[in-house]
């Protein structure tokens, strides 16, 4: 008997606490909130599907006067047949998995006011071309836009502090990414698996960890930045028919046609100091102004034919160039400090320098370099 009391007394106890847990909740035409008493927070969005608009306020009859839709909870919308999205501003957080696995979703407009999108949020939506994250918006969650194999277009607002693990990893259409100065924090495989990331800017005193950004990617540092890293190697498109020269004017290298061999294609297209060559990019890197120390192995085996130093440069440390066999050009300032060893394995290097050297003269010779004076 007491035992069947004990019993009965605890399924009351459990029934009491699911419904003090679910007592804010409320729904309205299939969506169901939740009141948070700071606002409303959508639990699930029902059968929505296509276009699709997030109220910024709905009627709350629980304290019976309209509140703000505040936030967008876990799952809410995760695999449904929605084509596009728009958040207004009242909405701060987008929970897990919110709108994850919406294949057809191709159109996301977030608001400012949006603070934090949540893990895993929009994996999978393999529709998405493109993304602009407010400027409001501080904290990316891990694998948030994993697997967005669509997006092409990624813009991310000054706001961002910190991008986590696997965030866009595998946006395999992706091929360029510009930090915000605000970002300090890039998890690991934040960035992996981005198959055609050519181009990466980042921030000064970004703490990146180990496999953040795939390999063939290329990173161009800040021009206050005061070491330069390349992440990988890249493709290195032919250049027959062209010789490489530094454009003062433009600051950058440029391919000009070589009237001694005939059947040169047509002139390239010079994109923030970027060569275009055959349809082809990141045939010239051209290092930031700034930029004082280029350290050991910071490029060894890069497949760029040409590099240009800028003047700011220092020193140029042990390796930092080499098993480069396609590096052809590189162009050095005055007064930089070269090691001897930087350019190792460069067999089809020539030294282009802006005045005499006698030391990187000597290393040219002592390597079997080519070299010459501007």
């Amino acid at each position: 008997m007491r035992k069947t009391s004990i019993m009965v007394l605890l399924s009351c106890l459990i029934c009491l606490i699911f419904s003090f847990a679910y007592a804010d909740d409320f729904a309205i035409e299939n969506t169901i909130y939740n009141d948070d008493h700071t606002g409303v927070i959508i639990q699930s969005g029902g059968s929505s599907q296509g276009a699709i608009v997030i109220p910024s306020a709905i009627y709350d009859p629980i304290s019976d006067q309209d509140l703000p839709v505040v936030g967008i909870g876990g799952n809410a919308f995760a695999a449904r047949e929605i084509t596009s999205v728009t958040i207004p501003e009242t909405v701060q957080t987008i929970g897990a998995n919110a709108f994850s696995s919406c294949r057809n979703l191709r159109t996301i407009t977030l608001r400012e006011g949006l603070q934090s999108i949540g893990s895993s949020a929009f994996a999978n939506c393999s529709s998405l071309t493109s993304i602009t994250i407010p400027d409001s918006v501080t904290e990316i969650q891990y694998l948030a836009f994993n697997n967005c194999s669509g997006m092409s277009t990624l813009h991310i607002g000054s706001g961002l502090r910190q991008i986590n693990m696997g965030a866009f990893q595998r946006c395999t259409a992706l091929t360029e990414v510009v930090l915000p100065e605000n970002v300090s924090i890039v998890g690991k495989h934040a960035f992996g698996g981005c198959t055609s990331l050519l181009r990466i800017t980042l921030p000064d005193h970004l703490v990146y960890e180990e496999d953040s950004f795939p390999a063939g990617a290329l990173m161009i540092c800040n021009a206050s930045g005061q070491t330069a890293k390349a992440f990988d190697t890249f493709a290195d498109p032919s250049l027959t028919g062209w010789k490489l020269t530094w454009n003062a004017d433009k600051n950058a290298v440029e391919a000009v046609r070589d009237t001694a061999v005939s059947g040169a294609d047509p002139l390239p297209m010079l994109v923030h100091g970027v060569l275009i060559l055959n349809g082809a990019e990141q045939v010239a890197f051209v290092l930031p102004a700034g930029l004082d120390t280029i350290e050991e192995e910071a490029f060894s085996g890069i497949a760029a034919a040409a590099v240009k130093v800028p003047a700011s440069c220092r020193r140029i440390e042990a390796r930092a160039f080499a098993s480069s066999p396609s590096l052809r050009y590189v162009f050095l300032p005055a007064g930089v400090s070269l090691h001897a060893s930087a350019f190792d394995g460069c067999s089809n290097l020539t030294l282009v320098l802006s005045a005499q050297d006698d030391n990187i003269q000597y290393v040219a010779q002592l390597k079997g370099y080519g070299y010459l004076v501007k």
